[in-house]
């Protein structure tokens, strides 16, 4: 009943958003509370869903469609969570997103009448609609349905950044960035599919159930053709990496994030991110399953070394502060898929660690630098100068964001790290423990170097120093507040639920 709750508020809420940028005299005020309304309950069935254990068996519901284990629990939690605090920054223009702007009006000629309707363009409605999405992802049972509901999500983005403004006069236009968003990321939806019809092809050969594509069905299948479990595997590390930015599909992240509003990358880094991620993980399950764990591992190393290799070469040639959080991304994400590969219970938990930390931070740092577009008028960083002074509090808390993705003590992303690296040692991997602590050392350097150009300095003289930041300030807080709650303090609650999640990834 729960999880039935947790996908209904957020469709019902883009359904009735969406009527109500139909020239309702109230319509923006009435979308407000709607907006609002919605993303409490879906963060709270999301963090309640969390909070019950659920068995490793998992609880399958919706005539096999739908599955609760401690995954896809966990996971719902993160996405639910980080999408109200991106929900609540879009309450305030200082996001870059003006959720209600001028309305248009739409002419509708049927013979000899003409129906005029007056229609603002909404963003809280298709906010809505890919929250909801997402969340389909994550307890989604059928692989197909699981497809679907990634390339549905990608759609309703793309939908969203041809409604939205490029910031920059100057820039691509937003149909642009729409149409460029689809076409890189057309070749990881494929990739997948295909990862999708393999295991189709393998659960046909085994025979049995196994033919129906229910995952809970395939992990318990442990005959399963291993050659076409590999390439599958490999297939679907490819194809959905490239919503999580890892190299090589992750050249739309650094090209997209640039021109997009704050908000809406804050959506793609933080939320659709992880559910990436969710689904590589219910992947490498299945190969485990049949293959062992040898196999996985070993191609979740690959795809770590070379993302971070990618993230630290990018990151020192970078002069543009959105590009460089960019392949920041693509770094983070070879971290974890390192902690994966290490294996063990320490690199799947320390990977998992990892993961939220991104989310959360990612929602940080991008919500603030959109205010500093928004402030300076560029994205590049010479042009960023005195943002302290200019911008105290926005530039205090992109200050912690970036020291948090640096991953100094006491934010999460030390211990995580610590904890894969460790993981890497006891494996007997040290080589590639070794190289990745060059690597993130060399990319701390890097970013310290880039924020402290922006941090110092004297103020350029177009940018006025205001400090009104009204709803902005709120959400931050919060996540400054959950980003301490998982490394500092760690309540036993969510040490729980991350313990279950390393028990169910890890063989």
């Amino acid at each position: 009943m729960l999880l039935i709750v947790l996908l209904a508020i957020p469709f019902l809420a883009a359904i009735l958003l969406e009527l109500t940028a139909l020239g309702l005299r109230h319509g923006p005020r009435i979308g407000m509370i709607i907006h609002v309304g919605a993303a409490l309950g879906t963060c709270a069935a999301g963090i309640l869903l969390a909070a019950q254990v659920w068995p490793a068996s998992g609880i399958v519901s919706g005539f096999g469609l739908l599955r609760v284990d401690p995954l896809s629990a966990f996971f719902a939690a993160v996405v639910s969570g980080v999408s109200s605090l991106v929900g609540f920054s879009a309450l305030s223009r200082e996001g870059g997103i003006a959720p209600h702007r001028r309305p248009t009006i739409h002419r509708l000629v049927i013979g000899r009448w003409t129906l005029s309707v007056n229609r603002c363009p909404n963003f809280y409605a298709p906010f809505h609609l890919l929250v909801a999405a997402m969340l389909l992802v994550v307890v989604a049972n059928h692989l197909s349905l699981l497809w679907s509901a990634v390339a549905g999500a990608v759609l309703i983005l793309a939908h969203m950044l041809n409604r939205q403004s490029a910031l920059a006069a100057s820039g691509p236009s937003s149909g642009e960035i729409a149409r460029n968003y689809l076409l890189m990321v057309t070749p990881g939806l494929a990739l997948a599919l295909l990862a999708t019809a393999i295991i189709a092809l393998a659960g046909a050969q085994a025979g049995g159930a196994a033919q129906s594509l229910r995952w809970d069905v395939l992990a318990a299948t442990t005959n399963l053709s291993p050659p076409e479990l590999r390439i599958a595997l490999i297939f679907a590390l490819i194809g959905y990496g490239m919503i999580s930015g890892l190299a090589p599909l992750h050249i739309w992240l650094p090209s997209i994030v640039g021109v997009a509003p704050a908000p809406i990358v804050a959506l793609m880094t933080g939320a659709l991110a992880s559910t990436g991620m969710c689904v590589i993980l219910r992947f490498k399950v299945l190969a485990d399953v049949s293959l062992g764990s040898d196999f996985s591992q070993t191609v979740l190393l690959g795809m770590g070394v070379i993302s971070l290799l990618v993230a630290t070469v990018f990151v020192l040639i970078q002069h543009d502060y959105k590009r460089l959080l960019a392949y920041l991304i693509t770094g983070h994400m070879g971290v974890i898929c390192l902690g994966l590969g290490f294996g063990g219970f320490g690199g799947t938990l320390g990977a998992i660690l990892h993961l939220v930390n991104l989310a959360l931070i990612m929602v940080l740092v991008w919500l603030v630098a959109g205010y500093i577009t928004l402030t300076y008028r560029s994205t590049a960083i010479s042009d960023v100068q005195g943002l302290l002074w200019a911008r105290p509090v926005a530039g205090g808390f992109y200050l912690l964001g970036v020291l948090a993705l640096a991953g100094l003590p006491p934010f999460g992303f030390f211990l995580s790290f610590i904890m894969i690296i460790e993981a890497g040692m006891v494996a007997g991997i040290v080589w590639v423990a070794i190289s990745a602590t060059v690597l993130h050392v060399i990319i701390v350097v890097a970013l310290l170097r880039a924020i402290h150009a922006m941090l110092y300095g004297n103020i350029p003289d177009h940018v006025i120093t205001d400090q009104r930041w009204r709803w902005m300030a709120a959400p931050l807080l919060l996540n400054v507040a959950a980003l301490l709650a998982l490394s500092v303090i760690m309540p036993s609650p969510i040490i729980a639920a991350l313990v279950r999640v390393a028990n169910f990834v890890s063989p």
